[in-house]
Protein backbone atom coordinates (compact mmCIF):
# COMPACT_ATOMS: atom_id res chain seq x y z
CA UNK A 1 0.00 0.00 0.00
CA UNK A 2 1.42 3.26 -0.82
CA UNK A 3 2.54 5.91 1.76
CA UNK A 4 -0.33 8.53 2.08
CA UNK A 5 1.22 12.59 2.65
CA UNK A 6 -0.81 12.17 5.87
CA UNK A 7 1.60 9.65 6.90
CA UNK A 8 4.85 10.96 5.51
CA UNK A 9 3.85 13.84 7.48
CA UNK A 10 2.80 12.19 10.79
CA UNK A 11 5.68 9.91 10.81
CA UNK A 12 7.99 13.03 10.90
CA UNK A 13 5.77 14.66 13.78
CA UNK A 14 5.55 12.04 15.95
CA UNK A 15 9.73 11.15 15.25
CA UNK A 16 10.47 14.77 16.79
CA UNK A 17 11.44 15.78 20.41
CA UNK A 18 10.40 20.08 20.07
CA UNK A 19 8.17 21.98 17.24
CA UNK A 20 6.67 25.01 16.59
CA UNK A 21 3.33 25.17 15.74
CA UNK A 22 2.32 28.29 13.83
CA UNK A 23 -1.09 29.48 13.39
CA UNK A 24 -2.20 32.18 10.87
CA UNK A 25 -2.60 35.80 11.06
CA UNK A 26 -5.79 37.42 11.86
CA UNK A 27 -6.66 33.87 13.31
CA UNK A 28 -9.61 32.26 13.58
CA UNK A 29 -11.28 29.38 15.25
CA UNK A 30 -9.78 26.60 12.96
CA UNK A 31 -6.05 27.75 13.17
CA UNK A 32 -6.20 27.87 16.92
CA UNK A 33 -8.55 25.08 17.41
CA UNK A 34 -5.71 23.32 15.04
CA UNK A 35 -2.76 24.47 16.69
CA UNK A 36 -4.27 24.22 20.48
CA UNK A 37 -5.14 20.40 19.71
CA UNK A 38 -2.19 19.59 17.78
CA UNK A 39 0.16 21.51 20.87
CA UNK A 40 -1.71 20.04 23.90
CA UNK A 41 -1.34 16.21 22.25
CA UNK A 42 2.02 16.73 21.23
CA UNK A 43 3.06 17.74 24.92
CA UNK A 44 0.69 14.90 26.30
CA UNK A 45 3.40 12.38 24.41
CA UNK A 46 7.02 14.21 25.82
CA UNK A 47 7.21 16.30 22.99
CA UNK A 48 8.21 19.85 24.24
CA UNK A 49 5.74 22.31 21.94
CA UNK A 50 5.50 26.16 20.98
CA UNK A 51 2.64 27.78 19.97
CA UNK A 52 2.68 30.92 17.81
CA UNK A 53 1.37 33.28 15.80
CA UNK A 54 1.89 36.73 14.11
CA UNK A 55 -1.47 38.35 15.81
CA UNK A 56 -3.24 38.48 19.20
CA UNK A 57 -5.66 35.53 19.90
CA UNK A 58 -9.06 37.43 19.46
CA UNK A 59 -11.50 37.96 22.37
CA UNK A 60 -14.00 35.67 21.41
CA UNK A 61 -11.26 33.07 21.24
CA UNK A 62 -9.24 33.10 24.80
CA UNK A 63 -11.71 31.09 26.63
CA UNK A 64 -9.88 28.52 24.32
CA UNK A 65 -7.37 26.35 26.83
CA UNK A 66 -4.07 27.35 26.80
CA UNK A 67 -4.91 30.59 24.33
CA UNK A 68 -2.69 32.38 26.56
CA UNK A 69 0.25 30.36 24.96
CA UNK A 70 -0.08 31.61 21.40
CA UNK A 71 2.27 34.50 21.07
CA UNK A 72 4.71 36.19 18.35
CA UNK A 73 7.74 34.60 18.96
CA UNK A 74 10.04 33.59 16.43
CA UNK A 75 11.48 29.90 16.02
CA UNK A 76 13.86 29.31 18.60
CA UNK A 77 16.11 26.03 17.57
CA UNK A 78 13.28 23.21 17.11
CA UNK A 79 13.56 20.47 15.37
CA UNK A 80 10.24 20.91 13.23
CA UNK A 81 8.44 23.70 12.04
CA UNK A 82 4.41 22.85 11.75
CA UNK A 83 2.20 25.48 10.48
CA UNK A 84 -2.23 24.81 10.45
CA UNK A 85 -4.62 25.76 8.19
CA UNK A 86 -2.05 28.16 6.32
CA UNK A 87 -1.84 28.30 2.52
CA UNK A 88 1.04 29.79 2.07
CA UNK A 89 3.99 31.82 3.07
CA UNK A 90 2.00 34.83 3.35
CA UNK A 91 -0.26 33.57 6.15
CA UNK A 92 2.70 33.16 7.96
CA UNK A 93 3.38 36.80 8.61
CA UNK A 94 5.98 38.57 10.37
CA UNK A 95 6.99 34.82 11.91
CA UNK A 96 8.36 34.28 8.22
CA UNK A 97 11.63 33.87 7.85
CA UNK A 98 13.02 32.92 4.18
CA UNK A 99 16.64 31.47 5.70
CA UNK A 100 14.85 29.43 8.19
CA UNK A 101 11.76 28.28 6.54
CA UNK A 102 14.85 26.62 3.91
CA UNK A 103 16.95 24.81 6.61
CA UNK A 104 14.62 23.21 9.13
CA UNK A 105 11.54 20.66 8.54
CA UNK A 106 8.45 22.67 7.62
CA UNK A 107 5.35 20.42 7.72
CA UNK A 108 2.52 22.24 6.33
CA UNK A 109 -0.99 20.76 7.68
CA UNK A 110 -4.12 22.51 5.71
CA UNK A 111 -7.45 22.09 3.92
CA UNK A 112 -7.06 25.22 1.32
CA UNK A 113 -7.45 23.65 -2.37
CA UNK A 114 -5.32 26.65 -2.94
CA UNK A 115 -2.29 25.63 -0.65
CA UNK A 116 0.99 25.75 -2.42
CA UNK A 117 2.88 23.16 -0.50
CA UNK A 118 5.39 25.27 0.46
CA UNK A 119 7.11 22.87 3.06
CA UNK A 120 8.75 20.08 2.99
CA UNK A 121 5.81 17.42 3.93
CA UNK A 122 2.22 18.58 2.97
CA UNK A 123 -0.68 17.33 3.97
CA UNK A 124 -3.57 19.12 1.90
CA UNK A 125 -6.98 17.54 2.35
CA UNK A 126 -10.18 18.84 1.00
CA UNK A 127 -12.51 18.65 4.04
CA UNK A 128 -14.12 21.58 6.37
CA UNK A 129 -11.66 22.46 8.70
CA UNK A 130 -8.09 21.82 9.69
CA UNK A 131 -8.78 20.75 13.23
CA UNK A 132 -11.18 17.64 11.94
CA UNK A 133 -7.30 16.38 10.05
CA UNK A 134 -5.74 17.16 13.05
CA UNK A 135 -8.71 14.79 14.97
CA UNK A 136 -7.95 12.09 12.74
CA UNK A 137 -3.95 12.11 13.01
CA UNK A 138 -4.57 11.89 16.33
CA UNK A 139 -6.64 8.74 16.16
CA UNK A 140 -4.80 7.05 13.55
CA UNK A 141 -1.66 7.24 16.02
CA UNK A 142 -3.98 6.28 18.99
CA UNK A 143 -3.03 9.52 20.88
CA UNK A 144 -5.56 10.62 24.27
CA UNK A 145 -7.18 13.01 23.48
CA UNK A 146 -7.95 15.47 26.56
CA UNK A 147 -10.80 17.34 27.07
CA UNK A 148 -8.71 20.88 26.18
CA UNK A 149 -7.51 19.38 23.31
CA UNK A 150 -11.11 18.06 22.31
CA UNK A 151 -12.62 21.22 23.06
CA UNK A 152 -9.89 23.34 20.76
CA UNK A 153 -10.64 21.08 17.68
CA UNK A 154 -14.47 21.24 18.02
CA UNK A 155 -14.13 25.03 18.50
CA UNK A 156 -12.39 24.73 14.71
CA UNK A 157 -14.79 22.84 13.23
CA UNK A 158 -18.00 24.72 14.77
CA UNK A 159 -16.18 27.41 13.50
CA UNK A 160 -15.17 26.63 9.80
CA UNK A 161 -18.36 25.27 9.29
CA UNK A 162 -20.48 28.05 10.86
CA UNK A 163 -22.22 24.90 13.30
CA UNK A 164 -22.46 22.92 10.35
CA UNK A 165 -24.24 25.16 8.29
CA UNK A 166 -21.27 26.02 5.16
CA UNK A 167 -21.66 24.37 1.67
CA UNK A 168 -19.04 22.25 2.38
CA UNK A 169 -20.29 20.70 5.71
CA UNK A 170 -19.92 16.84 5.68
CA UNK A 171 -21.18 13.94 7.24
CA UNK A 172 -17.17 13.50 8.30
CA UNK A 173 -17.48 17.12 9.95
CA UNK A 174 -20.74 15.91 12.17
CA UNK A 175 -19.17 12.79 13.06
CA UNK A 176 -15.49 14.46 14.35
CA UNK A 177 -18.33 16.51 16.23
CA UNK A 178 -19.83 14.24 17.97
CA UNK A 179 -16.29 11.85 18.96
CA UNK A 180 -15.20 15.03 19.99
CA UNK A 181 -18.53 15.80 22.28
CA UNK A 182 -18.18 12.60 23.80
CA UNK A 183 -14.62 13.40 25.03
CA UNK A 184 -16.68 16.17 26.76
CA UNK A 185 -16.18 19.22 24.77
CA UNK A 186 -19.07 21.36 25.45
CA UNK A 187 -20.63 22.30 21.78
CA UNK A 188 -23.38 24.49 22.72
CA UNK A 189 -20.78 26.70 24.79
CA UNK A 190 -18.53 26.47 22.38
CA UNK A 191 -20.63 27.38 19.60
CA UNK A 192 -22.20 29.95 21.32
CA UNK A 193 -18.58 31.89 22.01
CA UNK A 194 -17.18 31.01 18.85
CA UNK A 195 -19.90 32.94 16.30
CA UNK A 196 -21.92 35.36 18.81
CA UNK A 197 -18.99 36.80 20.95
CA UNK A 198 -18.19 40.31 19.02
CA UNK A 199 -16.14 43.14 20.71
CA UNK A 200 -18.11 46.36 21.30
CA UNK A 201 -16.37 47.85 18.55
CA UNK A 202 -18.27 45.43 16.46
CA UNK A 203 -21.00 47.42 16.60
CA UNK A 204 -19.66 50.59 15.31
CA UNK A 205 -17.44 48.99 12.76
CA UNK A 206 -20.83 47.00 11.42
CA UNK A 207 -22.76 50.33 11.10
CA UNK A 208 -19.84 51.76 8.74
CA UNK A 209 -19.33 48.75 7.45
CA UNK A 210 -23.23 49.11 6.28
CA UNK A 211 -23.07 52.84 5.57
CA UNK A 212 -20.11 52.37 3.13
CA UNK A 213 -21.77 49.21 1.33
CA UNK A 214 -21.73 49.27 -2.30
CA UNK A 215 -23.93 47.16 -4.23
CA UNK A 216 -24.01 45.78 -8.21
CA UNK A 217 -25.75 43.06 -9.72
CA UNK A 218 -25.10 40.43 -7.98
CA UNK A 219 -22.37 41.98 -5.57
CA UNK A 220 -21.84 43.72 -2.61
CA UNK A 221 -19.08 45.33 -1.18
CA UNK A 222 -17.77 47.48 1.69
CA UNK A 223 -14.69 49.29 2.78
CA UNK A 224 -13.58 50.00 6.41
CA UNK A 225 -10.62 52.51 6.39
CA UNK A 226 -7.56 52.27 8.87
CA UNK A 227 -8.13 56.07 10.35
CA UNK A 228 -11.99 54.70 11.22
CA UNK A 229 -11.37 51.13 12.72
CA UNK A 230 -8.09 52.95 14.72
CA UNK A 231 -11.31 55.52 15.88
CA UNK A 232 -12.98 52.79 17.51
CA UNK A 233 -10.10 50.89 18.75
CA UNK A 234 -11.45 47.61 16.47
CA UNK A 235 -9.33 44.74 16.53
CA UNK A 236 -9.26 41.89 13.95
CA UNK A 237 -12.55 40.18 15.55
CA UNK A 238 -15.01 43.39 14.63
CA UNK A 239 -15.47 42.01 11.39
CA UNK A 240 -15.80 38.50 11.69
CA UNK A 241 -19.32 37.41 10.09
CA UNK A 242 -19.43 40.45 7.93
CA UNK A 243 -18.84 38.82 4.62
CA UNK A 244 -21.14 36.10 5.49
CA UNK A 245 -23.78 38.15 6.60
CA UNK A 246 -23.95 40.17 3.65
CA UNK A 247 -23.78 37.03 1.45
CA UNK A 248 -26.99 36.32 2.62
CA UNK A 249 -28.84 39.33 1.41
CA UNK A 250 -31.68 38.49 -1.22
CA UNK A 251 -30.06 38.98 -4.83
CA UNK A 252 -26.05 38.33 -3.46
CA UNK A 253 -23.97 36.21 -4.93
CA UNK A 254 -20.55 37.73 -3.73
CA UNK A 255 -19.82 39.78 -0.47
CA UNK A 256 -16.78 41.59 0.01
CA UNK A 257 -15.28 43.69 2.85
CA UNK A 258 -12.37 45.52 2.60
CA UNK A 259 -10.37 46.28 5.37
CA UNK A 260 -7.40 49.12 5.27
CA UNK A 261 -4.68 47.80 7.86
CA UNK A 262 -1.97 50.82 9.25
CA UNK A 263 0.19 50.00 6.74
CA UNK A 264 -1.96 50.87 3.33
CA UNK A 265 -2.65 47.34 2.95
CA UNK A 266 -6.25 45.88 1.67
CA UNK A 267 -6.95 42.37 3.49
CA UNK A 268 -10.00 41.10 1.44
CA UNK A 269 -12.61 38.89 2.61
CA UNK A 270 -15.10 37.09 0.14
CA UNK A 271 -17.66 34.65 0.56
CA UNK A 272 -20.25 33.54 -2.44
CA UNK A 273 -22.92 31.06 -3.37
CA UNK A 274 -22.67 28.07 -4.25
CA UNK A 275 -22.30 28.02 -7.71
CA UNK A 276 -19.48 30.64 -7.72
CA UNK A 277 -15.76 30.23 -7.41
CA UNK A 278 -13.65 33.12 -5.47
CA UNK A 279 -11.44 30.87 -4.47
CA UNK A 280 -10.20 31.46 -8.56
CA UNK A 281 -9.96 35.32 -7.41
CA UNK A 282 -8.50 35.04 -4.16
CA UNK A 283 -5.60 33.18 -5.92
CA UNK A 284 -5.74 35.29 -9.00
CA UNK A 285 -4.57 38.19 -6.26
CA UNK A 286 -2.34 36.69 -4.41
CA UNK A 287 -4.60 34.80 -1.98
CA UNK A 288 -6.53 31.51 -1.08
CA UNK A 289 -8.82 29.85 0.27
CA UNK A 290 -12.02 27.88 -0.35
CA UNK A 291 -14.67 28.30 -2.95
CA UNK A 292 -17.09 29.92 -1.35
CA UNK A 293 -14.70 31.36 1.26
CA UNK A 294 -11.84 32.91 0.06
CA UNK A 295 -9.37 35.88 0.78
CA UNK A 296 -6.31 37.83 -0.44
CA UNK A 297 -4.40 41.14 0.51
CA UNK A 298 -4.14 44.46 -1.96
CA UNK A 299 -2.31 47.11 -2.21
CA UNK A 300 -3.97 50.26 -1.37
CA UNK A 301 -5.86 52.74 -1.37
CA UNK A 302 -9.12 51.57 -0.48
CA UNK A 303 -10.62 52.60 -3.96
CA UNK A 304 -8.58 51.31 -6.09
CA UNK A 305 -8.32 48.01 -4.02
CA UNK A 306 -11.98 48.25 -4.61
CA UNK A 307 -12.11 48.69 -8.13
CA UNK A 308 -9.37 45.98 -8.81
CA UNK A 309 -11.30 43.57 -7.17
CA UNK A 310 -14.27 44.44 -9.02
CA UNK A 311 -12.74 43.49 -12.00
CA UNK A 312 -11.91 40.46 -11.24
CA UNK A 313 -15.98 39.76 -9.68
CA UNK A 314 -17.78 41.01 -12.25
CA UNK A 315 -17.46 37.62 -14.80
CA UNK A 316 -18.29 35.37 -12.05
CA UNK A 317 -22.09 37.05 -11.72
CA UNK A 318 -22.00 38.06 -15.65
CA UNK A 319 -25.07 35.89 -17.35
CA UNK A 320 -26.22 35.49 -20.87
CA UNK A 321 -29.16 37.76 -21.85
CA UNK A 322 -32.36 36.17 -22.23
CA UNK A 323 -32.81 34.77 -25.78
CA UNK A 324 -35.88 37.63 -26.32
CA UNK A 325 -33.07 40.06 -25.92
CA UNK A 326 -30.65 38.66 -28.18
CA UNK A 327 -33.60 38.16 -30.91
CA UNK A 328 -34.10 42.22 -30.68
Amino acid sequence: MATSDRDRLSDRLFAAKSALVIAHIMPDADTLGAALGLGLSLRSLGMTVHLACADPVPTELRFLPSAQEVQPRLYAGEEIIVTVDISDQQRIGMLYDEKIFSTVPVLVIDHHITNTRFGALNWVAEVPATSEMILELLQAHNVTISLDAATCLLAGIIGDTQCFLTSNTSPSSLIAAAQLQELGAPLREIATTVLNRRPTSALAVWREAFINACQEPGIILTTLGSAFLRSVSADDSSTNGLSSWLAGLDGVLISAVLREADDGSVDVSMRSAPEINIAVVAQNLGGGGHPQAAGCVLAGPLSSASERLLAELRPLTARPAPVEELVH
